[in-house]
């Protein structure tokens, strides 16, 4: 693993790359999340909802399920990752208000920042953004999301615009 010349703890760039390491895999590692009947079902989701408070998320009706945000968040804790939100970051909405958090114009797209879109409400963990201004897709992993498949769950590698984007938001500093 190189070493930052611009920040003077070795250990910090290390721990930092680790961290972010820790939220791919643990994404990935939900990959055999997959809905059967596409209607917010596999026993999955409601840990995902009870990362955000939800203390009987099996009790919910399965339209009131949307869990891509909760399995952000889930995602984010399992790693030790705080996620500043007194709601649990259970929606878009919440992550989307989190103006303290997001990329700044011209700072580095990492592995491991959320992503939200403008065209639905959705957000995702970013595995590859390419630098190159030329390249206009990325790559993430998500939840509650069908990737292009009929079958709604996590999938990793989902390519996407990067004009869809509305907000990164990196909460690994």
């Amino acid at each position: 693993m190189g070493v930052c010349q611009l920040l003077p703890d070795r250990l910090r760039v290390d721990s930092l790359a680790r961290l972010r390491e820790c939220v791919l895999k643990t994404a990935e590692s939900q990959s055999f999340v997959k809905e059967k009947n596409n209607r917010n079902e596999h026993p999955q989701i409601n840990e995902y909802l009870k990362a955000c408070g939800f203390k009987a998320p099996e009790k919910m009706l399965p339209q009131h399920k949307a869990w891509c945000a909760a399995f952000v968040t889930w995602v984010y804790k399992q790693c030790g990752i705080s996620v500043p939100s007194k709601s649990g970051a259970a929606a878009v909405l919440t992550w989307n208000s989190m103006t303290a958090q997001r990329i700044r114009p011209g700072e580095a797209v990492l592995p491991a920042d959320a992503v939200t879109y403008k065209q639905w409400s959705h957000i995702e963990l970013i595995r590859y953004w390419p630098l190159d201004p030329r390249i206009t897709y990325f790559y993430t992993t998500g939840g509650n999301t069908t990737a292009g498949a009929k079958q709604h769950g996590v999938y990793v590698n989902i390519q996407r615009s990067k004009s869809f984007v509305r907000n990164t938001i990196r909460l690994i500093r």
